[in-house]
């Protein structure tokens, strides 16, 4: 089995999307109208190399040379910010993409890591909508971050690279959606609600525990979904304590979905 964790080497989609976002970045950015609107001359020579490298990405990734496209890439990137520089652009810009670049490859790895770890084990339904979701965020999050709104997209990639942890917890736990499950008996269904309860409650504590951190007023809303959930829980404890599995299966699911959109309130996408 491929372990879960090994960084694959860059898609031929992948590098279409990295040339197209740097081509926003040097022509479409706020730093790209600064040297539109200025009269240095270099910095509009800088520009123009940089669409010229672009160009031959393009072409070297036509012809499936990925190793040059990503070497040319670079080439790019490093000529554009030189070019933004000469017109006032900041260093703090390069630091921003750099950061955000390193972020969303990040992201973009655990997606692949899940998909791999997916497909070996042959699972569907929620595994593939999160997926899903998760790389249509990641699209969105360049196109965001090319307009100019870097806050936004950086935390539209920690959100997704959040969601894409959390799937992949639920699938090396067990715990994803499954339709059609038999059960011999009701206590055996509440064993499994329980299982899955808990499951739940550890992907809060474990996945989400720094971005709480780091957001009282978001901690707090959360713990008021948590505490519902909480109570329901106990409360299905009793009832199959007294014997009444029916009633403790669908209080043990309220449960569970109280959890669920604790998570949600999170900002995390998550199926169910």
């Amino acid at each position: 089995m491929t372990p879960l964790y090994t960084v694959a080497a860059p898609t031929a989609e992948q590098l279409e999307k990295d040339i197209e976002f740097v081509h926003r970045m040097g022509n479409q950015s706020e730093g790209a109208k600064k040297i539109a609107a200025d009269s240095n001359e270099q910095a509009k020579a800088l520009q123009q190399q940089a669409n010229e490298l672009l160009q031959q990405a393009r072409d070297a990734l036509k012809a499936g040379d990925t190793a040059k496209v990503s070497q040319l890439l670079g080439q790019a990137k490093l000529t554009m910010f030189q070019a933004m520089r000469g017109v006032g652009g900041e260093v703090k810009s390069q630091k921003q993409q750099d950061d955000f670049q390193r972020r969303w490859d990040s992201a973009e790895s655990l997606l692949q890591a899940h998909n791999r770890y997916a497909e070996e084990n042959k699972l569907n339904g929620d595994a593939v909508k999160t997926a899903e979701h998760v790389k249509e965020t990641l699209s969105k999050a360049r196109e965001t971050f090319a307009k100019g709104d870097r806050d936004q997209a950086r935390q539209m990639v920690d959100d997704a690279y959040l969601s894409i942890k959390l799937s992949l917890t639920r699938l090396r736990s067990g715990q994803t959606v499954v339709s059609a499950l038999n059960f011999a008996n009701k206590e055996e269904e509440y064993q499994y609600e329980l299982d899955r309860n808990d499951t739940h409650k550890m992907l809060v504590q474990v996945v989400l525990k720094e971005k709480l951190d780091a957001n009282p007023g978001l901690a707090k809303l959360v713990d008021m979904n948590m505490k519902i959930a909480e109570d329901l829980r106990s409360k299905a404890r009793q009832q199959a304590e007294q014997g009444d599995f029916d009633a403790a299966v669908q209080t043990m699911e309220q449960s569970t979905s109280q959890i669920i959109r604790a998570i949600r309130a999170a900002g995390i996408y998550i199926p169910g």
